[in-house]
């Protein structure tokens, strides 16, 4: 849901709005930049990072 709310120029909910505008301006600076969703299992250290916070 996340990634469509930043790859898409809908906007989801007036709440988060201006929330996703702010991540959208800093993803711009960013180059080369690709915001896409990964299967906890196709990303097993950042997993396991997150279970030990």
């Amino acid at each position: 849901m996340i990634v469509n709310m930043l790859c898409n120029d809908n906007s989801f909910s007036r709440v988060l709005s201006s929330l996703i505008d702010d991540y959208r301006i800093l993803l711009s600076r960013i180059p080369h930049h690709k915001v896409e969703h990964c299967f906890r299992e196709a990303n097993k250290c950042a997993d396991a990072m997150a279970k030990r916070s």
